[in-house]
């Protein structure tokens, strides 16, 4: 843990730098943003409203498994929860305040609680890796040439389905693997999983489209695959979340993309900066509302749950 957290320190002193040192040199280029046309912001904000209910509505899924009904306001606010408290400076600050309602909301221990996020998040990597050298090879076919680094890295992260396996457990020791394994066993039904496939899909395209639309709020015209190897180079940069909400890595992770598939790069950095604005637009009105409606109902409904033992097996 302490060789975890200095490489957090380490990468985001980097990534402070590496900020400090764009902002400087690039000062006519950031000024572009000026530029942004407000009739693509109400677009934009519709984008990150359905990127949330996607997120939430996956969650409910998984937690349903387990036999915890959730109502509307609770999964779609969950999901803007997760995304207000993924900008705590603390490391997986989304999934530790999503826990900690649904325990004081449905008494839902903690080691259940873990193994959906831990399904969820290895699912949610392999098929961004999937569906980013899906675009590759698209590209590719029509004379766009990518860097070896991004087939690589989208590889790496398709390779992950084997953490999916139910024997993935007696392969590596470790609790954590041991966890996910179990969870698989419970929750990685057929049914659960194509409707998680789906819905991770549809994510996907929706931050492609929130990319793409950036990028004509400035006035420049890309194609919807390329805006897609954007976003999911983005997504894909959460693998190491060094930073609170991402903030950084995420549009280091686009420049580079921008880079690996020919992209004007300070185009494609406007561009995720402002998703990146848009979507704080949203996520801090929509969360700190959520929050005390959860929070609220929460404390009124306190001892009401039937408590689920953290220590109670999943299956």
């Amino acid at each position: 843990m302490k060789i975890k957290r200095i490489f957090r320190l380490i990468a985001l002193l980097v990534l402070v730098a590496l900020a400090g040192w764009y902002a400087r040199h690039h000062v006519d280029d950031l000024a572009r943003l000026r530029n942004f046309r407000w009739s693509y912001f109400a677009p934009l904000v519709a984008v990150h409203l359905a990127a949330l209910g996607f997120n939430g509505w996956m969650n409910r899924l998984l937690l349903a498994r387990l036999g915890v009904p959730l109502t509307f306001t609770q999964w779609y606010g969950l999901a803007a929860v997760n995304a207000v408290a993924n900008y705590l400076p603390l490391p997986q600050g989304g999934a530790v305040a999503r826990g900690a309602i649904l325990k004081r909301l449905h008494g839902l221990g903690y080691r259940r609680y873990a193994a959906t996020v831990l399904f969820g998040y290895v699912m949610s990597l392999v098929l961004v890796g999937a569906a980013g050298l899906v675009a590759l090879a698209y590209l590719r076919f029509h004379g766009v040439r990518s860097s070896w680094l991004m087939w690589g890295v989208f590889a790496a992260l398709t390779l992950l389905c084997v953490l999916l396996a139910p024997g993935a457990a007696r392969l590596l020791p470790g609790q954590r693997l041991a966890q996910l394994s179990e969870g698989y066993r419970l929750l990685g039904t057929p049914g659960i999983i194509a409707r998680l496939v789906a819905a991770r899909v549809a994510l996907m395209a929706v931050n492609a489209t929130g990319i793409w639309l950036a990028y004509r709020s400035i006035g420049r015209s890309t194609g919807w695959v390329s805006s897609l190897v954007v976003a999911l180079s983005a997504m894909a940069s959460g693998v190491v979340n060094v930073t609170p909400g991402n903030t950084g890595a995420a549009e280091a992770a686009a420049w580079g993309a921008a880079q690996g598939i020919g992209q004007d790069r300070v185009a494609t950095l406007n561009a995720a900066l402002i998703y990146r604005l848009s979507a704080a637009a949203v996520i801090f009105v929509v969360g700190p509302l959520a929050t005390y409606v959860l929070t609220r109902r929460s404390a009124a409904l306190k001892g009401a749950a039937p408590e689920l033992a953290p220590e109670t097996p999943l299956a």
